[in-house]
């Protein structure tokens, strides 16, 4: 017996027909924090979260895990779990929910974490094309 499986296709494509798996994500909830590179900056990360998109214009390194991060980070020295946020980029990453410490790389500024959730749609197989 045939199915109608349209409903488990990507909804997006390229213009030769591959997928686009990760063109499609929701927004869940908005953070915002005061940050400087002269001191670190406590944040906790809501239970539940697990991918977030990051902004600050200045740039910034967040550390999700040790919070072990200086506010001059030594050179040489591996901190685990920490992400890098450059200057006027978004960087989309999972997290880990608790604690975090976030320092700026000039000045004072601002980091905003966004809280987003992939659609069902983005983790299916194929994509519905001729539509």
């Amino acid at each position: 017996m045939a199915t109608n499986s349209s409903n488990q296709l990507y909804p997006f494509s390229t213009e030769d027909n591959k997928a686009i798996p990760l063109d499609i994500i929701r927004p869940v909830a908005l953070m915002r924090q005061a940050i400087s590179s002269a001191a670190l900056s406590a944040i906790t990360i809501p239970a539940g979260w697990s991918v977030a998109s990051f902004y600050c214009p200045t740039g910034c390194i967040i550390q999700f895990v040790d919070t072990t991060l200086p506010v001059l980070p030594v050179d040489g020295v591996a901190y685990a779990g920490a992400l890098l946020v450059p200057p006027n980029c978004v960087v989309t990453s999972t997290i880990l929910p608790g604690a975090a410490k976030v320092v700026g790389l000039s000045g004072a500024s601002y980091l905003i974490i966004q809280q987003v959730q992939k659609w069902a749609g983005v983790a299916l197989q194929r994509q519905l094309s001729n539509i």
